[in-house]
């Protein structure tokens, strides 16, 4: 849609060039401004720019596979595996399993891992999930985390239902 704006505002340039060496400079008249052609110039990007936002929004849907860096290790852990991921219909996931430098039990694993992502910014979700958006002002994808003992399933959504 970039290619098409771009290829609309050199055509509406060349067109302007040719009607000018055509019909040569215009007679000066004294209500003749400049601002009429700034203001229909910055009309035309907020509106190519508002077109763009909208296409953006119908079509960035894909869901996305997290980084297994959004998940860092707090002190005491290690990361002793990270899967590499999967997609399913609507969503992309990924397993990373912790362990304990020192010989944690899982349930302590579990209460340190979720100390330190909600210290992170991680936030409270639907069915014990910890949750963190994504992207940022068009982008409100969700990253998710569900915390078990060891191990943490870090997946992401796409747009439909990073609100849900």
């Amino acid at each position: 849609m970039l290619w098409f704006l771009g290829l609309l505002y050199l055509v509406l340039l060349a067109g302007g060039l040719a009607e000018q060496r055509l019909r040569g400079p215009r007679p000066a008249k004294e209500t003749d401004h400049r601002l009429g052609g700034s203001i229909a110039a910055v009309t035309a990007h907020v509106l190519a720019g508002l077109v763009l936002a909208v296409g953006y929004r119908l079509l960035a849907y894909d869901a996305f596979l997290p980084s297994a860096a959004e998940v860092p290790p707090p002190p005491g852990l290690t990361v002793t595996h990270v899967d590499p991921g999967y997609c399913g219909s609507n969503f992309c996931s990924r397993i990373l399993v912790f362990g304990s430098t020192t010989g944690l039990p899982p349930a302590e694993i579990e209460a340190r891992l979720r100390a330190a992502l909600t210290a992170d910014g991680w936030t409270p979700g639907r069915d014990g999930a910890l949750v963190r958006p994504h992207g940022w002002l068009l982008d409100d994808r969700l990253s998710e985390t569900h915390v078990h003992g060891g191990t943490v399933e870090l997946s992401g959504s796409e747009l439909t239902n990073a609100r849900r």
